[in-house]
C-alpha cells in the first residue's frame, strides 16, 4: 500500500504496541496481588481470551463491557477484546445498578465481563438489560495458568488490527446528564500516550506504582497503555492504600500517578512518619491529575520527599492535552503546555482568541481526540467549532506560556 508523503500506514501504533509484547517477552509486565505476569505470558493468555470471546458468538465491531478489579487479569481481557476486534467498554464498579445498565443499554454491549467479586453488583441489574447479554465470569478461563508462565516466544498479537478501529467506549461521568460513550480508536489512544509518555520519559526500566481505578482515561490510557507501549512493569492494585503505595514505591517504583485526595492521604502517613518520606527520594516521577492540586499540598509533600508532583490536564474527549514539564520548572495550580502533537486556543464568547493573562474556554484539536460520541451525532457536532473541540473548561495562558 503506497501512503502520501509523512502520512502514517494504518497499523504503525499498533502494531508498535504489540512488538512489545515480543520484544520484552520475559520482562514481568504486571505485578499484582496474584503474582508477577510476564508480557510472553500476558500476550499468550489475551489470545486464549480472544478465543473464547470468539466462540461466544461475539463478531468484530461488538460492545464488550467490563466490571472488573484492577489487575493482570482485567489487562488480559481487554487485550483480548483488541485480538478478537471487539469494542472495549470499562464501567466504573461505584456505579449504581442503573447507572450500569445505563451504559449497557446505550452501549448496546453484547458481553458483560465479571469478576467474580463483583457478581452480586451484576446480580443487581435489571433483567431486561441482562437477557441478551452473554456473561463471562473473568476468573474461570483457560489462560489461569499462561498468567503464571513466561515465554520466550510470542505469537503475533493484533494482526487483524488497524490504527483507525474503535478501540474503546469511556463512559463519561454524567454530571450534566446520562454518561455519553467517548469513542476512542487505537491511533487517539496510542499516539498521545506514547508522546506524553516519552515526554515523561518512561522506559523499561520504570516500575508505575499504579493504584487507580481502569475504567477511567487516567489509569486505563495513561497507566496500563502508556507503562506497557514502553516494556515496564505495572504493579496494579486492586484499590488505593496509602501504606501499600508508599511500601512498594519505597521498594522498587520510579513512577507514582495519582490525584489530590491520594496525595492528601500519602501526606497524612507521612506526617506521622517522616522517615518513610526520605525513602521516597529514590523515586523518579510523580504526577497528580483529574483535579486541582492544593499549593499547600504540594509543598507538604515536597518537603516530606523531596518531590515536585508534576500536573498535566485532561478529558475523555481529548485524553492529555497539557503537562507540566519533566525537565523545567513544574507550577502548582498550572498545567503547563499542550502535549506534542497537540494545539489550543482560549477564546471569548465570540470564538476570537484572547490575549495572554484573560480567562476564556480552552478548545483543543490534534492528537487524542475523541471520534465522537457513541451514537450521538448531535452532541457530537455541538461539541467541535470548526474542528476545535470545545472543553467547556475555563482558562488563561501566563505571560510565561504556562496555562492555568
Amino acid at each position: 500500500m503506497v501512503h502520501a508523503m509523512g502520512s502514517t500506514p494504518p497499523r504503525a501504533h499498533i502494531q508498535r504496541f504489540a512488538e512489545v509484547f515480543s520484544a520484552r517477552a520475559a520482562h514481568v509486565a504486571i505485578r499484582d496481588t496474584t503474582g508477577r505476569h510476564a508480557y510472553g505470558a500476558l500476550a499468550t493468555g489475551a489470545l486464549e481470551c480472544a478465543a473464547r470471546l470468539r466462540a461466544a458468538g461475539l463478531q468484530p465491531g461488538d460492545r464488550v463491557a467490563c466490571l472488573a478489579t484492577p489487575g493482570a487479569r482485567s489487562v488480559q481481557w481487554m487485550l483480548g477484546c483488541y485480538e478478537a476486534a471487539l469494542v472495549y467498554v470499562p464501567i466504573n464498579t461505584r456505579y449504581k445498578a442503573s447507572e450500569i445498565a445505563h451504559i449497557l443499554e446505550d452501549s448496546g454491549a453484547a458481553a458483560l465481563l465479571l469478576d467474580e467479586n463483583l457478581a452480586a453488583l451484576a446480580d443487581s441489574l435489571p433483567q431486561a438489560f441482562t437477557d441478551n447479554l452473554v456473561r463471562i465470569p473473568m476468573g474461570d478461563d483457560a489462560s489461569s495458568e499462561s498468567l503464571d508462565a513466561s515465554s520466550s516466544t510470542v505469537p503475533e498479537l493484533f494482526a487483524q488490527q488497524r490504527d483507525d478501529a474503535l478501540a474503546m467506549l469511556i463512559y463519561t461521568s454524567g454530571t450534566t446528564g446520562p454518561s455519553k460513550g467517548v469513542m476512542l480508536d487505537f491511533q487517539a489512544v496510542l499516539s498521545n500516550m506514547r508522546a506524553l509518555t516519552s515526554a515523561w520519559r518512561f522506559a523499561p526500566t520504570d516500575v508505575l506504582v499504579l493504584a487507580l481505578p481502569l475504567f477511567h482515561v487516567h489509569g486505563l490510557c495513561i497507566g496500563v497503555h502508556g507503562g506497557l507501549m514502553h516494556g515496564m512493569t505495572l504493579h496494579l492494585m486492586p484499590a488505593f492504600d496509602a501504606d501499600a503505595v508508599l511500601e512498594a514505591l519505597a521498594d522498587d517504583g520510579t513512577i507514582f500517578m495519582g490525584v489530590p485526595t491520594m496525595y492528601a492521604r500519602l501526606v497524612a502517613r507521612l506526617d506521622d512518619a517522616p522517615a518513610k518520606g526520605q525513602r521516597l527520594r529514590r523515586v523518579r516521577l510523580f504526577t497528580s491529575g483529574s483535579a486541582a492540586l492544593s499549593p499547600a499540598l504540594a509543598r507538604r509533600f515536597q518537603d516530606l520527599t523531596g518531590h515536585e508532583i508534576l500536573e498535566r490536564y485532561g478529558m475523555s474527549e481529548t485524553l492529555i492535552t497539557l503537562t507540566n514539564p519533566y525537565d523545567g520548572p513544574r507550577q502548582v495550580g498550572a498545567v503547563g503546555h499542550p502535549v506534542p502533537g497537540v494545539e489550543t486556543r482560549v477564546v471569548d464568547e465570540a470564538g476570537e482568541d484572547v490575549a495572554p493573562g484573560t480567562a476564556g474556554e480552552l478548545l483543543v484539536r490534534g492528537g487524542g481526540m475523541m471520534r465522537g460520541y457513541w451514537n450521538l451525532p448531535d452532541a457530537t457536532t455541538q461539541a467541535f467549532r470548526a474542528g476545535w473541540f470545545a472543553t467547556g473548561d475555563i482558562a488563561l495562558v501566563q505571560p510565561d506560556g504556562y496555562m492555568r
